[in-house]
């Protein structure tokens, strides 16, 4: 028991190292984060940066790609905040650099599980995932 305890604190201190979410951010997000669902409590789903123009958008080109594991299909939006994408799917949530792809860590509860999930959440200096058996990390 003391050992899952000690995981559990190693866990939390490295997202309290990424995530510093506030209830002000919440409410009004900086443009390069995406805090919620749809980016924004209304559901927009629009970002308001302005670096992709109808003049720039032909020449576009993907800088990255990641592999879920396991994964057929995806119902769950990323999530971004201070430059940190979350991806979480049923019992796992991954950390990774939105500039470059790099996974900065990854937590995977057993059982694996490839069940759809909807989504991660960050608040203050936690980030939030729902399990198969219900519960919440």
């Amino acid at each position: 028991m003391k050992v899952l305890r000690f995981v559990l604190f190693l866990f939390s201190a490295t997202l309290a190292v990424r995530a510093q979410v506030t209830d002000q951010e919440l409410l009004k997000p900086d443009p390069s984060d995406w805090l919620t669902y749809s980016g924004t409590y209304n559901s927009q789903r629009h970002s308001l940066l302005k670096q992709i123009t109808p003049q720039n958008v032909g020449s576009l080109q993907a800088k990255w790609v990641y592999q879920l594991v396991g994964q057929q299909h995806v119902q769950a939006v990323p999530v971004v905040a201070d430059g940190v994408m979350y991806v979480s799917q049923y019992n796992r949530v991954d950390a990774i650099d939105a500039r470059t792809g790099s996974i900065i860590w990854q937590y995977q509860r057993e059982p694996v599980s490839t069940a759809a999930q909807r989504g991660t959440a960050v608040h203050g200096n936690k980030v939030f995932v729902t399990t198969t058996d219900s519960r919440l990390i």
